[in-house]
């Protein structure tokens, strides 16, 4: 998704979530190959797009880390999702 001055914090969200459902589905798709290192990329990125919803709804921002805390349990990168 561009960014420019007429992007909405809707747009983003909308975005944001929908390329979280991508990064589950590469997540799932390497577990199931055994796949660390798609694991591993498709990890960071969850936990980059979480990072973008936390600052603009943090209902959406609950069920994301709910979905991720399902399938990856408390591995972050960083602490800062468990706060």
């Amino acid at each position: 998704m561009a960014i420019n001055e007429n992007t909405t914090l809707e747009a983003i969200l909308a975005a944001s979530i929908q390329d979280a459902g991508i990064y589950f589905n590469d997540w799932d798709r390497a577990e199931a190959a055994s796949d660390e290192f798609g694991k591993t990329k498709a990890h960071g990125q969850i936990d980059a797009t979480l990072r973008i919803v936390r600052r603009i709804d943090a209902d959406s921002f609950d069920m994301l880390r709910a979905d991720r805390l399902a399938r990856l349990g408390n591995d972050n990168w960083t602490d800062d999702l468990d706060e």
